[in-house]
């Protein structure tokens, strides 16, 4: 289940790969005929994987959000999100103001333990990007005498930092109840 699903791309890029059984929620955009609501239908149901892709720093309670989430976790399921922080590789006074809350990596451990989760797995995030169009930003941003010096003799694809990282949430046994 993608949380946050926005036009359902995620889930139709897991159906495209045969996960059938996949479905998105987002209270804010309709997700097509595989809309659902969490007190209809599948409020009983439990998820073995639940995604959440850029939702957590726009939510005004996500502890709250996150203790909803872990309720339909089946008991060995994860939560798998990316979310920004300030401590990534793109400076903090250059994050877009569209975020409702930026985090440090012990903000996160610390609003996950209150929700009854464990951090599994924490990493830096990068994007894939054609080299090419990676190169054409950064010719955007430099005089003209040095882009002449830059010449594209990289991979085709190419990993670029972002100002994110990717989590991995399991329930946390001590708390569960």
């Amino acid at each position: 289940m993608d949380y946050g699903c926005g036009k359902n791309a995620f889930i139709n890029a897991c159906r495209q790969e045969g996960f059938m059984n996949s479905y998105g929620y987002d209270q804010y955009v309709d997700c097509k005929n595989d809309n659902f609501r969490i007190t209809d239908k599948y409020q009983n149901k439990k998820w073995d994987i639940i995604t959440m892709w850029g939702v957590l720093e726009h939510l005004t309670a996500p502890i709250s959000q996150l203790v909803g989430l872990k309720n339909i976790l089946s008991e060995d399921g994860i939560i798998a999100l990316t979310t920004v922080h300030i401590e990534g590789f793109i400076p903090y006074q250059h994050k877009p103001p569209e975020h409702t809350l930026y985090f440090t990596r012990e903000s996160l451990y610390k609003i996950c333990k209150l929700a009854g989760l464990t951090i599994l797995g924490y990493h830096d995030y990068y994007m894939e990007q054609k080299s090419d169009i990676y190169l054409s930003i950064l010719h955007r941003t430099m005089p003209d005498k040095y882009q002449k010096l830059i010449s594209n003799n990289m991979p085709e694809f190419i990993e670029i930092p972002t100002n994110e990282v990717f989590l991995i949430l399991g329930k946390n046994k001590e708390n569960y109840q």
